[in-house]
């Protein structure tokens, strides 16, 4: 993927992607560490133990429903951070099947599904090697995004079974 210019750029935005979900969950860590010990001891909601953050009392929650709610938060960030990824690597695939077209005239035998099974199919046509378990993962990334995209995440119960 980093030989060549659009392959680094995917790379580091899939790089970019991949920090800023530690980050999160860096910050849900401490966060759980820390939130109890620098809140107000009589406080009761976000807005009461924290009334210098300009945040708390948008989010208004009830101290003791927090970790709850940074689960959640954990969730949303994870399932954002696959759907960026997601995209990212379309849009790579889509480069790179439009410049196999560029230079050698073939155009994918696949003309159905996503631009990771058309990319796989012009490569197979080309008789070039492919890895066929990275897109199958692949292939399998982008149906989990487009089921968080279009009908929204499991519940936490059925995730176990999805």
């Amino acid at each position: 993927m980093n030989k060549t210019p659009f392959g680094r750029g995917c790379g580091a935005r899939l790089t970019a992607i991949n920090d800023q979900l530690c980050f999160g969950a860096f910050a849900a860590e401490e966060l759980n560490r820390t939130i109890i010990a620098h809140a107000d001891p009589s406080a009761t909601t976000t807005a009461a133990a924290f009334p210098s953050n300009s945040h708390a009392a948008r989010i208004d929650r009830r101290l003791a429903d927090l970790p709850t709610f940074e689960a959640r938060a954990t969730d949303t960030l994870c399932a954002s951070a696959l759907i960026a990824a997601s995209e990212h690597v379309q849009a790579y695939f889509k480069t790179a099947r439009a410049t196999i077209r560029r230079l050698t005239g073939t155009l994918s035998p696949v003309t159905q599904g996503g631009d990771d099974e058309r990319l796989q199919g012009l490569l197979i046509a080309l008789g070039a090697p492919v890895a066929a378990e990275v897109f199958d993962t692949v292939i399998y990334l982008r149906a989990r995004r487009n089921r968080l995209v279009h009908e929204g995440p499991l519940p936490a119960a059925l995730q176990l079974f999805s």
